[in-house]
């Protein structure tokens, strides 16, 4: 069965971006050349979710599309978009689009906050992989917003890195 994964960045203080989306915090662990599980990550799936915000954030460029080249690109957006070569625009509840998604591999939950939001409150991330950056930037968007529902995760393994980078990777519990 296909998982969906959470994988993401976060601040000591809970925050994915900066107020106006910027992440420009996580530039200085860019050039270390420590992948920080990354490279496992896209071994592990074939589909990429994320919201429009993100979407219009980082997608400027060939470059991005290059990156994630060979895996299919969803983006969950209130407004109807026009065609595009690269990427699927989606407008549905996010538990039907799961249903109906075909996919031999698993999914990244890419951001943002709202989707995290979406996919939680569903229960539906399989898995938590949460990169708790070594900062504190005191304001801007939190990885989970007060809206979220309670959920228990258990424990898969924690992993440290000469960044100051710790992985924390939980699995959803079953009640």
């Amino acid at each position: 069965m296909v998982k969906v994964i959470l994988y993401i960045a976060c601040t000591v203080d809970g925050f994915i971006a900066r107020e106006d989306g910027s992440v420009d915090f996580l530039d200085r662990f860019n050039k270390t050349g420590e992948d920080h599980g990354f490279d496992d990550l896209l071994t592990r799936i074939s589909a990429i979710v994320m919201g429009n915000t993100t979407f219009q954030e980082y997608s400027g460029g060939e470059k991005f599309y290059e990156y994630y080249k060979g895996k299919e690109l969803y983006v969950f957006s209130r407004e109807v978009k026009e065609e595009h070569d690269k990427v699927t625009f989606v407008n549905e509840n996010v538990r039907t689009f799961l249903k109906n998604l075909q996919t031999e591999k698993d999914v990244w939950l890419l951001g943002g906050g709202k989707i995290i939001e979406a996919f939680h409150n569903e229960s539906l991330i399989d898995e938590y992989i949460i990169s708790i950056i070594p900062s504190v930037i005191g304001k801007g968007i939190p990885l989970f917003r007060q809206s979220v529902t309670e959920n228990n995760l258990e424990l898969v393994r924690s992993q440290s890195y000469e960044t100051g980078i710790v992985n924390l990777h939980y699995k959803k519990t079953t009640p």
